[in-house]
């Protein structure tokens, strides 16, 4: 299971991890690392963080508008991608 720290997750009584965890108690744990490793490159390589704020600006670009996600789609599959949809959340901190 990775995990990211959500609240629904993580609440000891009834959070979605208490559930599964009691249905298989040999689960095993795994923090999600994409946050961390975001913060070693904003603190590495500004031009790197730069990057990665264009990147995401694109990304987030694509996502608002509906007709610009049916493009890139459109884009990817023409190209013979494998991936023709971006992720449901992406974002860097």
């Amino acid at each position: 299971m990775l995990l990211n720290g959500a609240p629904n997750m993580m609440e000891k009584k009834n959070g979605c991890l208490k559930l599964m965890k009691d249905e298989n108690p040999n689960m095993l744990l795994v923090n999600c690392v994409i946050h961390r490793e975001n913060l070693v490159a904003k603190n590495i390589s500004p031009v790197l963080n730069e990057i990665l704020d264009l990147v995401m600006k694109c990304i987030n670009a694509v996502k608002a508008n509906t007709k610009c996600g049916s493009l890139f789609k459109l884009f990817c599959e023409e190209r013979n991608e494998y991936h023709v949809r971006l992720t449901l959340h992406t974002e860097i901190i």
